[in-house]
Order: C-alpha cells, then sequence, then structure tokens
C-alpha cells in the first residue's frame, strides 16, 4: 500500500535522525532489507527536478537497465522512471521509500513536476511507494501547487 508523510518540525529537532533511525532498525529485518528500495533527496543538492531525478535513477540502481540511453528531456527520464516503478506485478515490485529532505524546496522546483508525479503514482497505487518529506517550514502545505496538494 502507499502512503505519503510530512514530518514538521524546528531545525536540529531530530526529523532526519528520527527517519534514519526508523529505517535503520527496519534494515535489520532480511525482507524488509532484500526488498524495499529507498530513495533519499536532499532539497539543498537536488536543485532542480533533473538532478533529483538523475540521483534517484542512481539510488534504485536502473542505470543497467537505462544502458546507452540518453534521455533528451526531464519527461523521457521522468517517464522512464515512472515506468520502472509501475511495470510488474503489485505482489512482485519492490516497495520504494522516497525521502525528501529539506521538502520546502523542491516546492520551489518549477512546475513541481517530481512532486506531482511522486503523489500521483503514491495516490493511485500503480506501485507500492511512500513518500516522506522532512522540512522545517510549517507553511509547506501552502507553497504546494494546486494539482499536487490534490
Amino acid at each position: 500500500e502507499s502512503n505519503s508523510a510530512l514530518l514538521i518540525g524546528p531545525r536540529g529537532s531530530g526529523k532526519t535522525t528520527l527517519i534514519n533511525s526508523v529505517l535503520k532498525e527496519l534494515s535489520q529485518s532480511k525482507s524488509f532489507k532484500d526488498n524495499a528500495l529507498i530513495v533519499n533527496l536532499h532539497g539543498l543538492v537536488h536543485t532542480d527536478d533533473r538532478l533529483a531525478l538523475k540521483d534517484a535513477t542512481r539510488q534504485m540502481q536502473l542505470e543497467n537497465v537505462v544502458g546507452d540511453k540518453v534521455f533528451g528531456t526531464f519527461a523521457e527520464n521522468l517517464t522512464f522512471l515512472l515506468d520502472c516503478l509501475k511495470t510488474g506485478d503489485k505482489k512482485r515490485t519492490k516497495p520504494c521509500i522516497f525521502i525528501l529532505d529539506e521538502f520546502d524546496l523542491f516546492c520551489g522546483h518549477q512546475n513541481q513536476t517530481l512532486l506531482y508525479n511522486l503523489f500521483d503514482v503514491a495516490q493511485s497505487a500503480q506501485a507500492p511507494i511512500c513518500v516522506i518529506g522532512i522540512t522545517c517550514r510549517l507553511d509547506v502545505i501552502e507553497l504546494l501547487e494546486k494539482r499536487v496538494k490534490s
């Protein structure tokens, strides 16, 4: 089952540490370790959707699938990644956890395309993904475009 969550709190209060601690505990379970993918994206590092998508592809170990493909556009790269998430039997598809640290910075990306598509996949149950946003901005919901909020 797919889900999304937003963890909001003051800087230095341990939000990221909490998530990392929970993931570390889950990773001690062999079934979780063998069957789940964790993609960590940080708003300060991934300053646009193209960089975030490129790193997500690397973290999901999809470079081999990409092979010599050259994506001319962000849309082509995004389509490829989403197809990889959506393909296969739901029972065999590995769940994927996307952790978006400094979530508010992703809200500043043009058209919020990455956010829109991640939340769309989570809502449509096309693939078992979980999107966790971490931020210190209390008004982060107001930063989301209307289509992303819905």
